[in-house]
């Protein structure tokens, strides 16, 4: 998550060129795969054959020289397998965890800037890897606002639902806990204008309107404000 960086033994691992690299990021992800399909992903048919056979075998040799001389095995023919003797400890692991741990170590996207000039095949497989690592973890951090807001942890629950809010700029959960803890303050405008955003977003880009729970939660932000309009007028006149 974030921009990839490979550990060996506590020290930064450089590769020679991406393809390499590229390999090594889709074998941690898949764990297997067939040697053609590997070489049809990270060459494609930009390059013949026999070049593409001599790019794989020397891709393997470099990562094999890299890391470790059994990193990767064959367990069958022509299976390309990271070993599974070898303790290769990932952060996409840890999205299985406890979800208020999750959102602890989220660093970003998966792969950050990371890409293969030229290559839509494999930059397609990275977008489709993001996005379905990125629901899992906002998945996890929904979980975690909720819990937040229960414990009337407000700090970090409106932390969270702004995390939410750009990683998913449609998704009306974040902003219905942002509007319920300023409305909570007493901050009534930022709850108004929060929801204005919102509804202005999804009708702009999505022709939709905001559900009914946060259409609800405003119009109670609106008359709790008119009632405190109506307290203060009255004070001032008394």
């Amino acid at each position: 998550l974030g921009s990839p960086r490979i550990l060996k033994d506590g020290e930064f691992v450089a590769f020679p060129f991406k393809q390499a690299e590229a390999i090594l990021y889709y074998l941690l992800v898949e764990r297997e795969a067939p040697r053609n399909k590997i070489a049809d992903l990270i060459w494609g048919n930009n390059v013949g054959d026999q070049k593409v056979k001599s790019n794989m075998r020397n891709a393997i040799y470099v990562l094999r020289k890299l890391l470790w001389t059994d990193f990767l095995i064959e367990p069958r023919k022509n299976i390309l397998q990271i070993n599974p003797e070898i303790d290769v400890q990932l952060d996409l692991e840890q999205l299985n965890g406890d979800s208020a741990e999750i959102t602890n170590i989220y660093a970003g996207e998966f792969l950050q800037d990371f890409y293969l000039k030229e290559n839509e095949y494999y930059n397609e497989w990275i977008l489709n890897t993001r996005q379905e690592l990125q629901q899992i973890y906002i998945d996890h951090l929904k979980q975690s606002i909720a819990r937040r807001f229960e414990s009337q942890d407000w700090s970090q629950c409106e932390a969270q639902a702004k995390q939410l809010i750009s990683l998913d700029e449609y998704d009306e959960t974040g902003y219905y806990y942002l509007m319920e803890i300023y409305r909570i303050r007493g901050e009534y405008h930022k709850a108004i204008a929060l929801y204005d955003r919102l509804k202005q977003l999804l009708a702009e880009d999505l022709f939709q309107f905001p559900g009914e729970r946060i259409s609800q939660l405003t119009e109670l932000v609106k008359q709790e404000r008119s009632q405190k309009l109506i307290k203060a007028s009255t004070s001032t006149q008394a």
